[in-house]
């Protein structure tokens, strides 16, 4: 499985991840394959979510004022109780897409602020081993083996085919 030492470059390429699976589940037009990409995008974002508030946001702590710190985790709160509204839907319910299209903009608006704002300031005030050690440790937790949010394309789009093949 692919490692990427670097935490931030790794945040990224979950942000990638996560940007793919929204636009999946929004394109799909067969409920089966919509349903597989919903439920994996289910699973990430909640465990990408995870990590930031296990990891990333304790040392991010040093670098950021208490209400920024704040805002993030109520945009967590948000995003997760907008993904609880959409696990009652059906994937073919009238509402699932309108409230699909409130969880992709409240997630791109969170990555977006994260990768132009938070990580640069990570980047720019961390010191190289506190960088190296939070990389360290978010590849700890997906080394576990009770996760599948390992950045590796290939691993992701065989196993989003694969998912997509037992659905249909």
């Amino acid at each position: 499985m692919q490692r990427i030492a670097d935490p931030l470059e790794l945040l990224t390429a979950q942000h990638d991840q996560l940007d793919k699976l929204i636009a999946r589940v929004a394109t799909a037009r067969d409920l089966q394959v919509r349903s597989a990409a919903f439920d994996r995008l289910a699973d990430k974002l909640v465990e990408h979510l995870a990590v930031k508030q296990e990891l990333v946001y304790p040392i991010a702590k040093s670098v950021i004022s208490e209400a920024t710190l704040t805002e993030l985790l109520a945009e967590h709160v948000e995003i997760k109780r907008v993904l609880a509204d959409l696990l009652w839907f059906e994937i073919e319910d009238a509402q699932f897409d309108s409230r699909l299209e409130t969880l992709m903009t409240l997630v791109e608006g969170h990555m977006q602020w994260q990768e132009d704002e938070l990580f640069v300031t990570l980047a720019q005030s961390l010191m190289n081993d506190q960088l190296v050690s939070l990389g360290e440790s978010l590849n700890a937790w997906f080394d576990r083996g009770d996760t599948t949010f390992m950045p590796n394309t290939a691993t992701e789009e065989s196993s989003t085919a694969a998912a997509i093949a037992v659905a249909a």
